[in-house]
């Protein structure tokens, strides 16, 4: 008899199958390909870089994957308390031996409480590189010895900080911290960063995603024990109210920056970044040593500029520091909002945390390049677009009359459709075109009025939930849309494939909600935002106590009324273990897997 073929997969050696691993989530390797195979069972077990992210799990996982994987074989782990999972951290304690995790690398902890006592204290045996904390809480009691202790970790080099700005004026820094990277999420003033950043001899790279600089004036450059900080070499500053002299004082205080971002997210940044000469000498003068300077300004023309045009602003971005020098390349819209004329000007490739694709596209009136090349193709690296697809037809015309230009999306892992009257027959193909549709883990669907269009819903959804197979979490907003709710239900609701763990939906009444509940046993969480809120979440909880699964439920009040019982005005939260059958036939297949691993070793 011929002899039977191998998989490929299984000719290949365990390191390079090791490799496929790193690429896929460990809810795959373990509930999936470990239970293919004998032999990808033994490969699975002696993999020793699992990633947890429990954000998206059933509660029933963090038992299976506590019995399934050896914490040593763990170096990422992410936890959340947020409003869906809110007891997620204690339980995890309640399932694992934090002691135990004595190779993990990346640590990330959302709105943990009490329980960071219990992480510090094996914290500091972990060779920890990464430390991610977001706090909605700063009362914690110990908390500025707690988070002192877990930075003087010799092995730490990244830390992502999110939480009020005291926290950094009273955190006890080592001596020789080690860190290098450094993300604050937080608004903090410049005193607070100075301070910081005095005991960071070793810090590389600083991300002030809120930073005031209302306390940085030029005096102080005018003492004489002015530091400089002369390790950092990149610096990325988001705030609302970025002003030239501000920017111009702080950047003396790093000479040897070879990355700068500035990002203005309102509307009316400083005039004078929008002079290229003015920012040429700054950067001559201050910043020698820089290699990428990326930007994001906007601002509205003044009322007697009538003569400012994007053709005379771009023009003193022409010069050969710009475009032989640097070889940066820069762009200038305008658009009238509210009757005011509006210019956005930016570097390219787009940097940006968010990205509306729709007002970039629908609204421009007028753009110039400080190059000749009008075909350019204008990277975003944005996480978040939001684009109307009401709007796809009108862009699809201008793009083909050469009105506008391409735009190409590469880093997107949320994206928001807003969705009128109609969805275009095509769009999610020409979306497709522009963003991998494999990176996004999140999708918001906002309907903004009735709709008429089941059928293309119906075969648009399923080209998109076809195509974004990384896909974790859907949130639909309907705005009260009664027979738009109705149809959602059918079209998208209840045909939601198995790598959707998440759904956030408004919901007409109880019956539509345990259709989803009975046709959606994948999901691991369900928040329903109900329309008529009397007796519907008290019925919903009656409805779950008879599924015989394991759940946990939240009340989350949506209005502050003392006239109204919050319990009847509350979005509710649901997150669920596996259902029974599913769960049985996970622990039966471990067990026969184990008892014929033993066997083949005896």
């Amino acid at each position: 008899m011929p002899t039977k073929n191998k998989s490929s997969l299984l000719t290949l050696p365990i390191e390079l199958i090791h490799r496929i691993f790193d690429h896929i989530d460990t809810e795959t390797i373990i509930f999936a390909i470990r239970r293919v195979c004998k032999q990808l069972y033994s490969i699975a077990n002696i993999y020793d870089r699992y990633e947890l992210d429990f954000r998206y799990m059933f509660r029933s996982d963090l038992s299976l994957i506590a019995h399934i994987i050896n914490p040593e074989n763990v170096t990422s782990l992410i936890l959340s308390n947020a409003i869906h999972t809110s007891d997620q951290i204690d339980l995890f304690i309640s399932q694992f031996h934090i002691e135990q995790f004595i190779r993990l690398h990346s640590l990330t902890l959302i709105n943990v409480e009490k329980e960071l006592d219990q992480f510090q204290k094996h914290i500091m045996q972990c060779p920890l590189r990464k430390f991610s904390i977001f706090l909605t809480f700063d009362d914690i009691m110990n908390l500025q010895t707690l988070l002192s202790s877990i930075i003087s970790n010799s092995h730490l080099r990244e830390l992502e900080f999110t939480a009020s700005s005291w926290l950094l004026d009273e955190i006890q820094w080592p001596i020789e911290c080690q860190l290098e990277h450094l993300t604050i999420f937080h608004h903090c003033s410049w005193d607070t960063i100075k301070l910081v950043l005095s005991h960071l001899h070793h810090l590389r790279t600083l991300v002030m995603k809120d930073v005031k600089l209302y306390d940085l004036h030029k005096t102080s450059i005018m003492n004489s024990d002015m530091t400089q900080f002369n390790c950092l070499s990149s610096l990325s500053l988001n705030s609302s109210e970025l002003k030239f002299d501000n920017v111009e004082v702080l950047l003396s205080f790093f000479p040897r920056l070879e990355h700068l971002q500035l990002i203005n997210h309102e509307d009316y940044s400083d005039p004078l970044f929008f002079d290229g000469t003015r920012l040429e000498n700054l950067i001559e003068t201050k910043l020698r040593l820089l290699k990428k300077f990326d930007f994001w300004f906007s601002n509205y023309a003044q009322h007697d500029s009538d003569e400012i045009t994007v053709e005379t602003v771009i023009a003193t971005f022409r010069t050969l520091f710009w475009l032989e020098d640097k070889h940066w390349i820069v762009k200038c819209d305008s658009e009238y909002k509210e009757n005011l004329e509006l210019f956005y000007l930016y570097s390219i490739p787009i940097c940006r945390d968010d990205f509306d694709y729709s007002s970039q596209q629908s609204k421009i009136r007028c753009s110039a390049l400080n190059t000749t090349d009008k075909n350019r193709i204008i990277t975003v690296n944005a996480n978040q677009l939001s684009v109307d697809l009401s709007q796809m037809l009108i862009q699809n015309i201008q793009r083909k009359t050469n009105l506008r230009m391409n735009y190409l999306f590469q880093n997107v892992t949320e994206l928001k459709l807003i969705i009128n009257e109609k969805w275009p027959i095509g769009s999610i193909k020409q979306l497709s075109r522009i963003l991998h549709m494999s990176k996004l883990k999140k999708l918001c669907l906002n309907f903004n009025s009735e709709c008429n269009f089941i059928v293309n819903l119906t075969v648009e959804m399923d080209t998109l939930l076809n195509r974004a197979t990384n896909l974790r979490s859907i949130e639909i907003n309907c705005s009260g849309l009664v027979k738009t709710m109705s149809k959602i239900l059918n079209a998208i609701c209840l045909k939601l494939p198995d790598h959707i763990r998440h759904l956030k939906t408004d919901i007409e009444n109880v019956n539509d909600g345990k259709e989803i509940l009975q046709c959606a046993e994948h999901l691991s969480i369900i928040t329903f935002r109900p329309r008529k809120r009397s007796c519907f979440n008290d019925e919903i909880i009656q409805l779950i106590s008879k599924m015989h699964r394991d759940v946990q439920y939240k009340l989350q009040p949506d209005m502050v009324d003392e006239r109204i019982d919050p319990e009847d005005d509350c979005t509710i939260h649901l997150w669920f273990g596996k259902n029974m059958n599913r769960q049985s036939n996970t622990l039966a297949n471990n067990k026969s897997h184990k008892r014929s691993h033993k066997c083949l070793q005896s």
